[in-house]
């Protein structure tokens, strides 16, 4: 895909009365072009990977999630009297274990790559209920019963509980720096990140989450992959990538749930990314964040926002 824009001297924006070169040009000032593009999403990554290493933490798999993975994220910055590096954008990630998979499509629960089947009924659209596709031969931590249809399923809350508890245990001296924000546990440094600092290895803070790898796009979002696209996007090929991929699970029930202790949310956060590295260009990524930014200092007249309000 060419990420250039081609300009028409003639074009005018209807609103401003400006030319859209001349808008591009402020632009291109305001947030250069070396804080955009596929190249930039890829060294979020790479530094999302860095610092949950660093930290301590290395479960199996890594998956970054949010603005910062996508591209969309306002740049970290020094301001100015301050001296500091403030980070205006969170990470979000999600850890999983590639050797529990679950699946949506009822023909491939006898094989034995999967331990769980994702139940879509009786839920708001979204959400979903593993099931364990046989029984246990012994207790567990995570298990909710259900004695009358003698069936097996992952409690969310159960698994996110150990794996908080897991965490933070034998952390005295880093305890304080890990806040617990929904079901998600956030990792933050105290202490500012001044120049006095600047030999420490520096950690973006983040938001880390359990969750399941579905091989199985879910039928609830069958519409999205059929759906009469007249302007052309997306393309169908990444259309037909993004599908292949599947999607996640993660421990966040709904609101309104008949079945909190059980319940999982359909995350998309692998087909997002996809979207936003193959299917947005640099000027409308550009267009976005710019927009990120106003809305913080339009935040700053009245409050002090935090990286999880943009």
């Amino acid at each position: 895909m060419d990420f250039l824009p081609v300009f028409v001297p003639v074009d005018i924006d209807p609103t401003s009365g400006f030319s859209t070169l001349h808008l591009s040009y402020i632009m291109e000032i305001l947030i250069p072009r070396r804080f955009v593009g596929r190249e930039r999403i890829l060294d979020q990554k790479e530094k999302v990977f860095n610092g949950i290493k660093a930290s301590g933490v290395v479960p199996p798999k890594i998956i970054p999630v949010g603005s910062k993975a996508e591209g969309y994220n306002i740049p970290d910055a020094v301001m100015a009297g301050r001296g500091e590096i403030v980070f205006l954008s969170d990470v979000d990630i999600i850890l999983t274990h590639d050797k529990i998979q679950a699946c949506a499509d009822q023909s491939k629960i006898d094989n034995e790559r999967y331990m769980m089947y994702l139940d879509t009924t009786d839920v708001h659209p979204g959400y979903g209920k593993l099931q364990l596709i046989k029984n246990p031969k012994g207790e567990h931590f995570a298990l909710v019963h259900d004695a009358e249809k003698n069936i097996y399923y992952m409690s969310g809350t159960q698994y996110q509980k150990e794996f908080l508890e897991q965490v933070v245990e034998g952390m005295e001296t880093e305890r304080d720096m890990y806040e617990l924000h929904g079901p998600a546990l956030q990792y933050q440094d105290t202490e500012p990140f001044t120049y006095d600092r600047r030999h420490e290895k520096m950690i973006n803070p983040y938001d880390h989450i359990q969750g399941f790898h579905c091989d199985d796009w879910p039928s609830v979002a069958n519409e999205w992959t059929t759906r009469q696209r007249t302007n052309e996007w997306i393309d169908p090929g990444l259309i037909e990538n993004i599908v292949s991929k599947g999607c996640y699970l993660v421990p966040v029930p709904h609101k309104r749930s008949n079945y909190p202790d059980v319940e999982w949310r359909i995350s998309f956060a692998e087909a997002e990314q996809m979207v936003a590295e193959f299917a947005v260009t640099n000027a409308q990524r550009q267009c976005f964040i710019f927009l990120k930014l106003l809305r913080y200092q339009i935040c700053l007249l009245y409050t002090s926002p935090s990286p999880r309000d943009l």
